[in-house]
């Protein structure tokens, strides 16, 4: 006998041969057997809170202890080397010498400098005291006003004078300092280049100092995981022979395009290895992420999606995780209560009824 749909009519033939009550009962049971049939087959899986799948990764970069300055100190005139009082290796605080030039023409240009001051000041209180003369001659009409505004004038250039003899003393004395190159911070000699009798020209090196201040970490961070940083991430230097704990100073927020890293700055929370040790920086990565297992590669609307399957009233639900890849762990998307398959994700679709079981 052919089959039958639900709602449609029992063939004449069979209508003539069977009694009305045993008809209406093959009705009924050739309907039910069609619902059945037509209901999509549910599939079994394991489900799970996302907070006891979810894990932290450890991640790791590259780091340097770096000092917070390294000078390159040179003169700034150009002069004999008089004396270097210091030697590679050696620890000076700040404000020491480290270069003496010779200072002989810088003094005698103060000597000239300040003789010249002298000068015109002499020649201000002439003019300052024939001034007040004028100006009582004037009162009692024994000169001419033309006569006390020369006097004026003539008082007010070598005021100008005085003023500019007393530039010209600061600039010589500036250039007398000059000729004392001091440590601009406490630290370490690494090189002097500058030789005692030479003629230092300015700008050349001639120290090099590194800061003796406890170092900073650089590291290159990745730019996908340098937004997730912050202050409440533990992180550490780790070289072949000790772990020291670190607190993050700031992170750049320019992107170096050849590494597409961003850097980082770190403090030492203690003790500090010397500048320029090399080692790794480890932190936990504060985001939680899915197993690569529970990634699943769908098709939706002709494009490939990475995702994760949730249950959803009895339904298995896609949820896409951008940026996620084959194979890897994501950063998760799910909110800590949300119901994971973590099991049959396979063969699942999404929208597809389900049966459910607690791992």
């Amino acid at each position: 006998m052919p089959g039958l749909v639900r709602g449609q009519a029992l063939p004449p033939l069979l209508v003539r041969l069977c009694p009305p009550l045993l008809c209406a009962a093959l009705v009924a049971a050739i309907s039910a057997a069609s619902s059945v049939a037509a209901q999509p087959e549910r599939i079994g899986v394991t489900t799970a809170p996302a907070a006891t799948v979810h894990f932290f990764p450890e991640r790791d970069a590259p780091a340097t202890a770096v000092a917070r300055n390294e000078s390159r100190l040179g003169a700034e005139i150009a002069a004999r080397i008089a004396a270097i009082p210091v030697d590679v290796g050696q620890t000076v605080p700040r404000g020491a010498v480290v270069v003496q030039l010779d200072d002989a023409d810088a003094k005698l240009a103060v000597a000239q400098a300040e003789a010249a001051l002298n000068s015109a000041k002499a020649r201000l209180a002439l003019a300052e005291s024939q001034l007040a003369r004028a100006r009582d001659l004037q009162k009692q009409e024994f000169i001419s006003p033309e006569a006390l505004a020369q006097r004026e004038t003539e008082t007010a250039v070598v005021r100008a004078e005085v003023a500019n003899a007393e530039a010209a003393l600061r600039s010589a004395q500036r250039l007398l300092e000059k000729t004392v190159i001091r440590a601009p911070f406490a630290g370490v000699v690494m090189a002097r280049p500058g030789q005692v009798g030479e003629i230092a020209q300015p700008g050349a090196p001639l120290v090099v100092l590194k800061d003796a201040a406890p170092p900073e970490v650089s590291s290159p961070i990745p730019a996908d995981l340098a937004d997730g940083l912050g202050p409440k991430v533990a992180f550490e230097f780790v070289t072949p022979t000790a772990r020291h704990a670190l607190r993050l100073l700031r992170i750049s927020p320019a992107v170096q395009t050849a590494t597409r890293t961003r850097e980082a700055r770190l403090a030492f929370v203690k003790e500090a290895p010397p500048a320029g040790t090399e080692g790794r920086l480890h932190w936990r990565d504060p985001r939680p992420h899915l197993p690569a297992e529970l990634i699943v590669q769908r098709s939706r609307n002709g494009e490939t999606v990475f995702g994760a399957f949730i249950v959803e009233g009895g339904r298995a639900k896609l949820v896409p995780i951008a940026q996620a890849q084959a194979g890897r762990p994501a950063p998760s998307p799910l909110a800590p209560t949300a119901q994971v398959v973590v099991s049959g994700q396979a063969a699942l679709q999404d929208g597809q009824a389900v049966n459910t079981a607690a791992k």
